[in-house]
């Protein structure tokens, strides 16, 4: 019989859950080198989608290391991040660092309490999957003020990037033969996901599409500051960025990756 844990999740999974998140925490800086950034027409999108502007309080969910928070406090919404990663928040905090209207706190959304009046908006860049999957949209509802939204956004990687097509064989060698969704079906859950949950019955969709070239050693600094390189063994690992090396060498060491955010705005749902 699997152990239970409050939330709901089996602790097998809790436990590899956290590990995959303390994973961030110990690259940090190289966390923020390399992880893509966000076109600012998201950020705009999120402003007029939330109706935020400088009276309105806005709650981020997993700040990291401000890659969204930066953008966010130039909007000037009154902004709390939240971020529990100790070597995360200290670079977020050097980000922000004169801009009154953001406070980070050093908390997961599933222990973060609020006394004060509810957020216009929670946001999450990257983030929101951490949170626990069962308690993820009430504990925002709770949070938010009546009318309040969500704006939660994603990187995703469509199935005909050069980048994708190139990596295959290095991903099948590692992972087995896999049959990834691609980019709309992605969207689809996510969208079913929010509205299913009962709290959010209707999401909005928007889209950003840019392309980026990467060189060789971007590309594999990028990849070990995935989760996966967490829970994966070292010399499996290894074996596969020589592998992805060896396949960006061969194009002439640079590779393009075709770049997808996916933002999911949702009003919450007037609850009897």
């Amino acid at each position: 019989m699997k152990k239970r844990i409050m939330g709901g999740e089996d602790l097998s999974e809790a436990m590899q859950r956290a590990r995959r998140q303390v994973h961030f925490d110990t690259i940090a800086q190289t966390y923020d080198a390399v992880r893509p950034r966000y076109p600012e027409a998201l950020f705009d999108t999120i402003i007029s989608a939330c109706q935020l502007d400088a009276h309105t309080p806005v709650l981020e969910v997993g700040a990291g290391t401000g890659i969204a928070t930066l953008p966010l406090a130039r909007r000037g919404v009154p902004l709390t991040a939240l971020e529990p990663g100790d070597a995360l928040r200290d670079i977020a905090t050097e980000k922000v660092r004169g801009f009154s209207n953001v406070c980070l706190v050093s908390a997961r959304m599933e222990e973060f309490i609020h006394a004060g009046d509810g957020f216009q908006a929670i946001v999450a860049g990257q983030a929101y999957h951490w949170v626990d999957p069962e308690r993820r949209y009430a504990l925002a509802h709770q949070l938010l003020r009546p009318g309040g939204r969500i704006g939660l956004f994603w990187h995703m990687q469509p199935l005909d990037s050069p980048f994708y097509l190139l990596s295959r064989p290095a991903y099948t060698e590692l992972y087995g033969p896999q049959t990834p969704a691609d980019v709309p079906e992605r969207l689809q859950r996510w969208k079913q996901e929010i509205e299913s949950s009962g709290y959010f019955p209707r999401c909005e969709v928007f889209t950003f599409s840019w392309t980026r070239t990467f060189t060789t050693e971007h590309m594999i600094r990028l990849l070990q500051t995935y989760s996966d390189s967490a829970v994966t063994k070292p010399r499996q690992q290894a074996r596969f960025l020589d592998h992805i090396r060896h396949l960006i060498d061969g194009v002439g060491g640079m590779v393009e990756q075709k770049m997808i955010a996916g933002l999911f705005v949702a009003t919450g749902a007037q609850l009897a």
